[in-house]
């Protein structure tokens, strides 16, 4: 498989193709098969977009599934032509508390396109959803680093490449794990608060530096890490027996069955 990162939005819905979307009130999409860049804007007022991973890459803000296609080409954005997807907010509109949801449903975005990368870039207090499907997920939650880099870098493979980047403050990283075992590893995370759910299969789960993170096994049995940083965190076991090691006192516990305290 092949090709990498892309600059994020949302989607979901049923299946209409279009290269731009006609209503004047949609989210847009522009693409340059020249450059493999494709560019998701949100539109004024809207607070929700979701990108799926297909063979081509399909977007929306609530309504239809759409394409994006180069205006001048025909071409469309799809795993072998897209080198970068970025997902921006609309203009004058940053303090709108936006969601961006990636959803992977033919394989990892980075295992299937590891040259592509990512770039949300919406705001302050905005929450990224990456639902990663029916597959195995195993992928680092980490902070942009140097002196104009802020907000989410996150490697979504764990090959010590990061493939998404969100340019924000005070946000929140949501991560679904699907239906197969999966390790979601947040121990860099420091500027932004996590919600992790490994949902079937047994997660090794490991929470990031702030108060407030969520920890959600799911089914099957589990091992839920807090930070250990003497800091307030949620931890749901689920089903199953579900182990971990937690903050004694401090964070708040349920359903986990063998609990080791630090």
């Amino acid at each position: 498989m092949s090709h990498r990162r892309i600059l994020l939005g949302a989607l979901l819905g049923a299946t209409a193709f279009a290269a731009l979307p006609a209503a004047a009130n949609a989210a847009t999409c522009s693409f340059d098969s020249s450059t493999g860049a494709m560019d998701i804007r949100y539109r004024v007022g809207e607070s929700s977009v979701r990108l799926i991973n297909e063979v081509a890459y399909k977007y929306s803000d609530g309504g239809s599934l759409l394409l994006c296609i180069d205006a001048g080409t025909g071409i469309k954005a799809r795993i072998d032509t897209t080198r970068e997807i970025s997902i921006r907010a609309a203009a004058g509109t940053a303090g709108l508390k936006q969601t961006t949801v990636l959803e992977d449903w033919t394989g990892d975005f980075a295992d299937i396109n590891p040259n592509l990368d990512i770039s949300v870039l919406t705001g302050t207090d905005d929450r990224l959803v990456i639902v990663d499907g029916p597959f195995s997920a195993n992928m680092r939650l980490m902070e942009q680093t140097g002196s104009l880099a802020f907000g989410p870098l996150i490697d979504l493979n764990a090959d010590h490449k990061p493939d998404l980047r969100m340019t924000t403050l005070n946000s929140v990283v949501e991560v679904r794990g699907g239906g197969r075992g999966d390790k979601i590893d947040a121990t860099l995370a420091q500027s932004y608060n996590v919600e992790l759910y490994g949902e079937s299969g047994e997660d090794f789960l490991l929470g990031g530096q702030r108060s407030g993170d969520l920890l959600d096994g799911g089914s099957a049995g589990d091992t839920l890490y807090s930070h250990l940083d003497d800091k307030s965190d949620t931890i749901r076991g689920g089903t199953g027996t579900d182990t971990g090691i937690f903050d004694v006192g401090i964070d708040y516990l349920n359903g986990v069955e063998t609990p080791t305290y630090g």
